[in-house]
């Protein structure tokens, strides 16, 4: 029997193809789902046709699978079934029709610039070979080496004449070049409040669903709280869960996918963010403490982007937590009060000692340590003025 590998690029390469399976009762009475009442004894006894796969449903991918049974049978006349299941994938064959032309190619995706090795076949007596490679580029020949320096998913043709005999094969979405990345972005976080780290992402291939592996641990003591989509690009993602955790070793993986039956769109090519991260910042902090937040992946769990297509891991950058300067509190004692005030009139005007850090004193955030910091602190404790603000030093 063919591997799972095997009859997916047969898929991809020729559409549809044509299994046996063992089919039983429990086969007979789906309605929908994922198809659980796999039999690996009993005898192949039934023909179907796979169609296409979703790695990320079952407990290892499910094939979709049509059958002969009509409209009124399972979902719309096809089936969820788990690779493997029942047996299906045995006699697997496909139709490669020699009248008309096929091509081939080494690899299907890469990281750019890649070089992408072609070959076509014909039953007919060729004179010419052409190509069009999908990004504004041509060749010609029978078999021919391209090089991707744009990312994207690209369609490929490869047109013959025969004798005046115009033919031609077009395959969509055939090449897959990548030059993926994810980050999550810098944040300043106050003790004891709520800081929110973005996390942006540049896809340049169309996904389906993809998994976060964070860790956040580090000198500055972050508890997390939730992850969000909503005002990002994944807000109509209909799932969003975390799969792993460990508060003890500070990491959480969630995988957040557009829907369980395809009846979502992918996420298209583009970037911006793609999710929010929640922490709150622990009281004993000091000023200097930073936490690096990571999300390239730790023990088996992996950045993961995927559509049917492709699963690809996209490359990872890191982003910084750091705790901003409690502005306002310049005598070293925790809390801003009548204290603080004596000490910046003080430092301001008897020559007294500066605060530590010196960014204390900058209560008003324009990067000046002056007389106008004393009026903010003393709008904010005698007349309801607002806190000092934790800007960015």
């Amino acid at each position: 029997m063919a591997s799972v590998d095997a009859m997916k690029q047969a898929i991809f390469d020729y559409g549809p193809i044509s299994v046996a399976v063992a089919a039983n009762g429990a086969m007979q009475a789906y309605g929908s789902g994922i198809f659980d009442g796999c039999d690996e004894e009993a005898p192949i006894n039934h023909a179907v046709v796979l169609v296409g796969w979703d790695d990320s449903q079952g407990p290892a991918g499910v094939w979709i699978m049509r059958n002969s049974w009509g409209t009124g049978w399972g979902e719309g006349g096809y089936m969820r079934m788990p690779y493997g299941c029942s047996r299906i994938g045995y006699n697997a064959c496909y139709i490669r029709y020699s009248g008309g032309v096929y091509f081939e190619s080494d690899i299907h995706s890469g990281w750019v610039p890649f070089d992408v090795n072609f070959s076509a076949e014909s039953g007919l007596e060729v004179d010419t070979w052409s190509w069009e490679f999908g990004d504004e580029l041509q060749g010609a020949g029978k078999t021919i080496t391209h090089t991707y320096d744009l990312a994207g998913t690209f369609d490929v043709t490869c047109e013959i004449d025969a004798g005046g005999d115009i033919r031609s094969r077009t395959h969509e979405n055939f090449i897959m070049a990548l030059a993926d990345t994810v980050y999550p972005m810098n944040a300043i976080g106050t003790s004891g409040m709520t800081v929110v780290v973005p996390i942006y992402a540049r896809n340049n291939v169309p996904v389906r669903y993809m998994t976060l592996p964070i860790e956040y641990q580090g000198d500055l003591d972050l508890d997390f709280d939730s992850l969000s989509t909503v005002g990002c690009r994944t807000d109509y993602f209909e799932i969003v869960e975390s799969v792993s955790s460990d508060p003890w070793v500070k990491t959480i993986t969630y995988k957040i996918v557009t829907s369980n039956d395809n009846s979502a769109p992918y996420l298209s090519p583009g970037e911006g963010i793609i999710a929010k991260l929640y922490f709150t910042v622990d009281n004993e902090n000091t000023y200097g403490d930073s936490t690096t937040i990571y999300i390239d992946g730790y023990s088996a769990d992996e950045l993961l982007f995927s559509w049917p297509l492709l699963n690809w891991n996209p490359i990872a950058n890191e982003g910084v937590v750091s705790l901003a300067v409690a502005r306002g509190d310049v005598d070293g004692v925790p809390g801003i009060n009548v204290s603080d005030l004596t000490f910046m009139v003080d430092y301001l005007f008897q020559g007294g000692p500066a605060p530590n850090p010196p960014e204390a004193a900058d209560i008003n955030c324009d990067y000046e340590n002056n007389v106008g910091d004393l009026t903010y602190l003393v709008q904010y404790l005698f007349a309801g003025g607002s806190p000092p603000p934790p800007c960015t030093d």
